[in-house]
């Protein structure tokens, strides 16, 4: 299949790039508010105590939901929001990593669980919620998070929006 003389398919080049670009920001801050919103009701309303790497995913995720919104609502949409969204969806499935990994071998990791000063991080995300585990939802969740960060970066090269 040829292209036409002025370039690529419309999908690369359409107009409707900044438009895609912020509803997929958007998106992103309200996974991870709904995230959040949760993670506190199950804290507060069903009465799950959360673990330390619970706490460091919530932190991840309150300020990934910052740099989707700075994103989203900037007038020139500046990269570096977007970047630390990505940063910190990054880190939070690093630590949603490690407490999967404690959930499936039984151990434990973080040195405050001997002291009993803070719930087990095997036994906080091994909570089922709809049928599965709760760190299989946050390992799916900071992927999905990591998923939108990458395609609005990627749209925003196509496009040429050299924000830094």
């Amino acid at each position: 299949m040829k292209w036409p003389l002025n370039g690529p398919p419309a999908l690369v080049k359409s107009r409707s790039g900044p438009h895609i670009r912020r509803v997929l920001a958007w998106l992103g801050v309200l996974l991870a508010m709904a995230s959040l919103l949760a993670a506190f009701w199950l804290q507060w309303g069903d009465g799950w105590r959360p673990c330390a790497l619970c706490w460091l995913q919530r932190g991840c995720l309150s300020l990934a939901m910052v740099g989707f919104g700075y994103y989203a609502i900037g007038a020139r949409r500046p990269l570096w929001g977007l970047r630390l969204a990505f940063a910190l969806a990054l880190g939070g499935l690093v630590a949603a990593w490690i407490q999967f990994g404690e959930v499936n071998a039984g151990t434990f990791v973080c040195p405050l669980q001997f002291t009993g000063a803070i719930t087990s991080c095997a036994a906080a995300g091994a909570h089922p919620l709809m049928g599965l585990p709760i760190v299989d939802w946050s390992v799916e969740l900071f992927m999905a998070l990591l998923l939108l960060a990458t395609l609005i970066e990627i749209l925003s090269f196509l496009h040429g929006n050299g924000n830094a």
